[in-house]
């Protein structure tokens, strides 16, 4: 209806309830022959079988279906189509071409990286051949001068043995010549010339040069060169997409959904994370010293305090209505924090962790992470909802790793708490304490019931999938707090056996620190300071031990 009459339509007390729908054109198919029945046409929409009907269809092959008109199908199928062409052209195709501005931009980005990084391997490897040439070409002019030096003395030596020879073969002569004479005066004259010059001695050829080899090996070699780390994606070669490949996408999303593929999946997962390092895997050992030296204990108000390492030399432990700073066991600095609103004792906080900005974070153990503000007043970073934070570990670009032990699931939190990424959740049982590996870029977790039951440690590749998991031989491995220092080794507090597992970065365990060798110990949080230290704590006990574990030269980044 025009203007005027849909006024009228809607003043009108008959008609103005009446819905006014907008004006639809109307659409009509081309009538085409069913395929099975040729001398009748479609008419009909089968909505069983999803196709189009003839009327001798619906009494055959279709007998007892419902059925629409087809010309309705088409005009929804239609409209559909029409917003779907509008959804492509409108954000599709624009955000695809962003897309592709980005990959090649990417592209550019990468293969300058990679020329950077070629660059510098070539740079090193002139140097390293630039200082052998040097050693070589030094150690060779001084041969070949003490060489010309020997010689010119033994040509000089031959010449002077030469003339002797000379002169004995010329006196010789003589006296024959003189025996053969019967000149008796000439004889007696020769007899007071008799040759009694020594023979010239020659020069002592034994004290040679001596060259001592160096020790030439792989692992000298790669420690002056360097070490090139492959990442851990893994490449395959795109191929060019085909048609029908967005509909089999479609199908394959059917498919993943089913739970039987999940069950395979996650069994795939577990297959490839019991994947077992090269037996030529490098053992970064770093300066582990051999036999680990306890530094010193302090006295602490509370069992099973939580310590955190940090810069400008200072360690943080919880006390019972504060937080203690310590430089070393034997100097401690006690500051208390305002709590602000909040009263909450140090008991409910249950882990502590000084981030890249000097920061300590701390995980209070109800619903939240929070941070110690320059005023020394706690601060709340994030909520956790309803989920209750147990471990905390920080990553270089101030992301944050949470476990939640009720939840079973380690959860990698962005600074200002929006969920990254989760790990695992099926595997976990009982996840603790959790600590990033800065050098291989892996999630380590301490997963155990508690400090009397057997637990374990797993350690995750940072795209989710499990690298590797370490339950000692010991029945009684009880891990709990878990660190990971400069050189890549995962110290892992072990309140089983009072010890603390070193291992390398595949897992393979290096030596175990004793705590105490007086008495029995539950070690329970630990933290490495910059100057190769372990601090920690003792579950049942209020102390805190400092182990020297590790011989630097400078401090640990």
């Amino acid at each position: 209806m025009c203007n005027p009459c849909k006024v009228r339509h809607e003043r009108s007390n008959a008609s103005k309830h009446h819905v006014i729908a907008p004006y639809a054109e109307k659409i009509t198919v081309k009538k085409r022959a069913c395929p099975e029945h040729k001398e009748s046409n479609y008419i009909l929409y089968c909505d069983v079988c999803n196709v189009p009907v003839c009327d001798v269809c619906t009494t055959d092959a279709h007998k007892g279906h419902t059925f629409s008109s087809i010309n309705e199908i088409y005009i929804k199928q239609r409209q559909m189509v029409g917003e779907q062409l509008e959804y492509i052209k409108s954000w599709k195709v624009p955000s695809t071409k962003d897309l592709l501005e980005k990959s090649r931009k990417a592209t550019k980005d990468y293969v300058r990286s990679m020329e950077n990084i070629e660059t510098s391997m070539l740079y090193t490897a002139n140097k390293i051949k630039e200082e052998v040439d040097y050693h070589y070409e030094r150690s060779h002019r001084t041969l070949e001068k003490e060489k010309s030096h020997y010689l010119k003395s033994l040509k000089g030596k031959e010449e002077e043995v030469q003339c002797h020879l000379t002169e004995l073969e010329e006196l010789s002569e003589s006296y024959g010549a003189c025996l053969k004479s019967e000149d008796r005066i000439a004889l007696l004259l020769l007899a007071r010339n008799v040759h009694d010059k020594e023979s010239p001695t020659l020069i002592d050829a034994t004290p040679l040069p001596e060259f001592i080899p160096g020790m030439v090996d792989k692992t000298s070699i790669l420690k002056q060169f360097g070490k090139l780390v492959p990442s851990d994606q893994k490449f395959e070669e795109n191929e060019k997409p085909k048609r029908g490949d967005a509909k089999r996408k479609q199908i394959g999303e059917l498919v993943q959904s089913d739970p039987k593929f999940k069950e395979n999946e996650k069994l795939e997962q577990t297959e490839s994370a019991s994947e077992e390092p090269p037996e030529d895997h490098p053992v970064v050992l770093g300066t582990l010293l051999a036999k680990p030296v306890v530094e010193g204990s302090l006295t602490v108000e509370i069992t099973g305090s939580i310590i955190a390492c940090g810069g400008q030399n200072l360690t943080w432990t919880t006390s019972d209505k504060c937080i203690k700073t310590m430089q070393n066991p034997s100097k401690v600095a006690t500051r208390k924090i305002k709590m602000g609103k909040e009263q909450i004792t140090m008991k409910n906080f249950f882990d502590m962790v000084v981030n890249s900005r000097d920061q300590l974070l701390i995980s209070d153990g109800k619903n939240s992470i929070k941070r110690l503000g320059e005023n020394r007043t706690l601060e709340t970073m994030f909520s956790t909802g309803k989920s209750k934070p147990y471990g905390i570990s920080s990553l270089p670009n101030d992301n944050i790793l949470v476990a939640f032990r009720c939840e079973r699931k380690v959860v990698l939190f962005s600074s200002t708490g929006r969920i990254v990424q989760e790990f695992m959740k099926d595997v976990l049982q009982h996840p603790m304490f959790v600590a990033y590996n800065n050098v291989t870029d892996d999630v380590c977790v301490s997963d155990a019931v508690d400090p009397y039951s057997k637990g374990k440690v797993l350690v995750f590749k940072r795209n989710g999938k499990l690298r590797l998991i370490y339950d000692s031989t010991q029945e009684y491995f009880v891990p709990q707090g878990i660190k990971t220092d400069g050189f890549g080794h995962i110290l892992i507090a072990d309140s089983g056996m009072g010890c603390i597992h070193v291992l390398e970065k595949y897992g393979s365990l290096l030596q175990k620190v004793q705590v105490d060798k007086n008495i029995p110990a539950m070690p329970y949080s630990i933290d490495i300071d910059k100057y190769g230290c372990i601090w920690v704590s003792e579950y049942d006990a209020k102390i805190v031990h400092v182990v020297k574990y590790l011989e630097t030269t400078s401090k640990l980044e």
